[in-house]
């Protein structure tokens, strides 16, 4: 039962930030950070798939809701919840389906970054592409998935080694 007041605290937290901090701070004005993608990414990799598409859609439309971005960061969300685990937790080497028991800080630096930069790139591009839906502005998306990524992938990096660390 303490796990699930840890994860709602996460949640709590992590939207609260994303709405009345990251999603006012737009950097060079191409980046934004987007580190409540780390809920999506804490949850349990025994949940079946349907918890984490509900979960994941839950958490973007409520910052949808808050921010008024209208079912971007919800598709997005989505998009991270349905590849977490095929995708995202594959691309770990020493994931093994049968580990139920994985967790962030349990991975080394490599393994983390590869986690994280892939996440991280997934969620900006699905969500720039959404926000633009054309191809009008090429270079642009471009510029600002990678901006956002890098972004998004430094708070994800600080909240690690900042939280994950001292609670174990």
């Amino acid at each position: 039962m303490p796990q699930v007041f840890i994860q709602l605290f996460r949640f709590l937290i992590l939207v609260l930030l994303q709405v009345f901090i990251f999603s006012e701070i737009q950097l060079f004005g191409l980046a934004i950070a987007f580190p409540f993608i780390l809920f999506i990414l804490f949850l349990p990799p025994n949940l079946p798939t349907w918890q984490v598409l509900l979960i994941s859609f839950a958490t973007g439309f409520l910052i949808d809701f808050l921010v008024g971005t209208y079912g971007l960061h919800a598709a997005a969300a989505t998009v991270i919840g349905l590849l977490k685990k095929p995708l995202l937790l594959n691309s770990i080497s020493n994931y093994d389906e049968e580990d139920d028991d994985i967790s962030l800080a349990d991975l080394n630096l490599l393994q983390f970054a590869k986690f994280g930069i892939l996440a991280s790139l997934l969620f900006c591009t699905v969500f720039y592409l959404l926000d633009y839906f054309s191809f009008s502005a090429l270079l642009r998306i471009g510029l600002q998935i990678i901006a956002s990524t890098l972004f998004t992938f430094i708070c994800i990096f600080c909240y690690r080694y900042l939280f994950i660390h001292q609670t174990k």
